[in-house]
C-alpha cells in the first residue's frame, strides 16, 4: 500500500536525524545543531470525514465518490533555536512537512511555518520584541460554504491559505508600578484558489486581504505581581477581491477595555481581557458589530505534574482569516494537562461554541428575503498522549472527534481523526 511505504520512509528520516550527535561531533558541527536544535518528525493518521461534509450523498456529488475517509502521512521537519546576545534574544523557528493522501491524491499539499523574532532590551527601561511570521496551510475545508443548490467538484477545492505578518510591541517601565507599552502589526494574507461567491451565500468564502492593527496600554503591577490595566486598538481590514466588484467587506475596527492577570492563589491564577468592541463596514448593506467582548481564563495547577486551563469567550472572528465576513463567537474550553511519570504526558481538551454568521453575504446577489442567518453549534474533544522514549525520540498518538450542527443542513459534519508519530532531534 501507498501509504505505508510513504510512512517508513518518513519514520526512518526522524529515526536518522534523532542519531544525529554522534556524526556531528565527527564532523565539528556539534555546536552548530545544539544551538539551531533540528528535528524531524512523521505521523500517520486517519480521517473519517477529510472534507467535512454531512453525508456520503453529499460526497457523490462534490467528490464523484461515496467516500468521506482517508488515510494520510505527515512527514517534516525543522529547527527550533533560541540564541542570546548580551540582553538581546533571537529566536529562529521554521518547519516544512509535507501531507499525503491516500485516495484523495489530488489534495496532496506542502504546509510551512516560520518565526523570526527579536526580543530586545535598551537600558534598563525599555524593551520589547520585533518579529516576522510566515505561515502556509491549506484552508479548513469546514471554513468552505455549501450551496445546497449547487453541489459540484468547485464546493471542495484544495486552497493554499499564506500569511506573511510583521508585528512589534515596546515596553517603557514608567515605574516600579507601572508599564506603558504600544504595538503594531501588519498581515498580508492570501489564497491561490479562492472561490467566487455564489448568488445567495450568506458565509462569502476567503478573500485575499490586508490587516493593520496599532495598539497602546498601561499595567499596573503589585507587590506579588499580580497585574491589572487597560488597552485599546484599532484595526483595518481591506480585501482586494470579494467577488462584487469592490471592497465592500472593507472595515474599520477599535477596541478598548480592561485587562487583568491576577493569582487568586498559590495554585490558581486568572487572565482576563473584556472589550467594548466596535466593527463598522465601508458597504451598508453589511452588518456592523457594536457591543462587549471577552476572553477570561482560568490557570490551575494542583500538583507540580498537572495543569488545568479553562476559558470562557466571546469574540468576532473571521474564522482564521477565511471567511470575509464573520462570526459571534461564544465559547468554553477546558484542557487539562497531565504527568504520568516522568516521559509520559497526557493532554485532553473539551470544546464547545455558538457561532453566529454575520453580514449579507454576497452583497451583488443578496439572499431570498427571509432566508435565516447561518447558525452553527461545534463540538470538540480530544485526548493526546506523548511519551519520551530517549533524550532525543518522542513518540505520540492522538484521536479528536468533532461534531458540528447548523440551521444549514449541508453544514452539518461530525468526524473522527486518529493519528501516531514520532519526533527527534538534537
Amino acid at each position: 500500500m501507498i501509504i505505508a511505504n510513504r510512512t517508513t520512509g518518513a519514520i526512518f528520516l526522524a529515526v536518522t536525524l534523532a542519531n544525529l550527535p554522534g556524526t556531528a561531533a565527527a564532523d565539528g558541527t556539534d555546536d552548530l545543531l545544539r544551538t539551531l536544535k533540528p528535528y524531524a518528525e512523521a505521523t500517520a493518521g486517519f480521517d473519517s470525514n477529510l472534507f467535512r461534509l454531512p453525508d456520503t450523498a453529499a460526497a457523490s456529488q462534490i467528490l464523484g465518490k461515496a467516500q468521506l475517509s482517508d488515510y494520510y502521512v505527515r512527514a517534516g521537519g525543522g529547527i527550533d533555536s533560541s540564541i542570546d546576545i548580551s540582553k538581546q534574544n533571537f529566536i529562529v523557528q521554521g518547519e516544512i512537512y509535507r501531507n499525503l493522501y491516500e485516495e484523495f491524491g489530488n489534495q496532496d499539499f506542502t504546509e510551512a511555518n516560520a518565526d523570526l523574532i527579536w526580543n530586545w532590551s535598551i537600558g534598563e527601561r525599555w524593551d520589547g520584541d520585533v518579529g516576522y511570521y510566515y505561515d502556509r496551510n491549506r484552508q479548513d475545508f469546514a471554513n468552505q460554504q455549501l450551496d445546497e443548490n449547487d453541489l459540484d467538484a468547485d464546493s471542495r477545492r484544495k486552497t493554499i491559505r499564506t500569511n506573511n505578518s510583521v508585528s512589534g510591541q515596546a515596553n517603557f517601565e514608567l515605574t516600579r508600578e507601572w508599564t506603558l507599552y504600544g504595538t503594531a502589526k501588519v498581515s498580508d494574507i492570501s489564497f491561490d484558489n479562492q472561490r467566487t461567491p455564489e448568488p445567495g451565500d450568506l458565509s462569502v468564502g476567503a478573500s485575499d486581504s490586508q490587516r493593520k492593527s496599532v495598539g497602546v496600554g498601561a499595567d499596573y503591577t503589585t507587590r506579588i505581581g499580580n497585574r491589572i490595566g487597560v488597552y485599546a486598538d484599532f484595526i483595518e481590514g481591506d480585501y482586494d477581491n470579494d467577488g462584487s466588484g469592490d471592497s465592500r467587506f472593507d472595515f474599520d475596527e477599535y477596541n478598548v477595555g480592561p485587562t487583568a492577570n491576577w493569582k487568586v492563589s498559590g495554585k490558581t491564577r486568572i487572565r482576563g481581557k473584556i472589550k467594548y468592541t466596535n466593527r463598522t463596514y465601508d458597504d451598508p448593506t453589511q452588518e456592523d458589530f457594536d457591543g462587549i467582548t471577552w476572553r477570561l481564563t482560568l490557570v490551575r495547577n494542583p500538583a507540580e505534574a498537572t495543569t488545568l486551563e479553562a476559558a470562557v469567550y466571546r469574540e468576532v472572528s473571521s474564522l482564521n482569516d477565511e471567511i470575509s465576513n464573520y462570526a459571534e463567537i461564544d465559547g468554553i474550553s477546558i484542557i487539562p494537562q497531565i504527568q504520568l511519570g516522568g516521559k509520559t504526558t497526557l493532554k485532553l481538551l473539551g470544546q464547545y461554541e455558538k457561532r453566529n454568521f454575520k453580514g449579507a453575504g454576497n452583497p451583488s446577489n443578496p439572499p431570498p428575503p427571509g432566508t435565516p442567518q447561518r447558525k452553527d453549534k461545534v463540538a470538540t474533544a480530544a485526548a493526546e498522549l506523548e511519551w519520551e522514549a530517549s533524550g532525543a525520540i518522542k513518540l505520540f498518538g492522538g484521536i479528536t472527534y468533532e461534531a458540528r450542527s447548523s440551521n444549514q443542513r449541508v453544514e452539518k459534519y461530525e468526524y473522527g481523526l486518529i493519528q501516531v508519530g514520532i519526533r527527534g532531534g538534537f
